[in-house]
């Protein structure tokens, strides 16, 4: 069992996740078609998109003494620096239904395949939702 990041594009992660769950349809799934079987936004990958400009906490989270932070879980692809995502490679991607996940059996694949996920994100409309998931297989 490991833990593993994902990027989910667009709206509504949760609805664009539920059908590659170990549970979907409500109980335990027979086929091999499932990816994980819980999932948390961010967790143990927390903060892991870096964002061009920090966020400034809100009136209450101020006082609370929460400074300003430049990494989020969760912003549109004008907010972030895209170019920091590989640097948290490996990572899968999940866009339009599709579950984009390659082998990294050796360096020279570890390249090919961040080199393709970051052009996958980088072609992206700017006001595209990202959403970072750790998702536990």
């Amino acid at each position: 069992m490991a833990h593993c990041l994902i990027i989910v594009v667009g709206e509504y992660p949760d609805r664009q996740l539920k059908p590659f769950s170990l549970y979907a349809g409500g109980s335990e799934r027979e086929d091999e078609d499932w990816k994980y079987d819980w999932y948390e936004i961010g967790g143990r990958f927390s903060g892991c998109l870096k964002i061009k400009e920090p966020r400034k906490p809100n009136w209450l989270s101020s006082l609370l003494g929460i400074e300003a932070t430049t990494g989020v879980n969760q912003a549109k692809k004008r907010e972030i620096k895209v170019e920091e995502l590989a640097k948290v490679f490996p990572f899968e991607l999940l866009r339009d239904g599709q579950w984009y996940e390659e082998g990294l059996e050796d360096e020279s694949a570890r390249e090919h395949w961040c080199e393709r996920y970051m052009n996958i994100l980088r072609e992206l409309p700017d006001d595209t939702l990202l959403t970072a998931v750790d998702y536990h297989m």
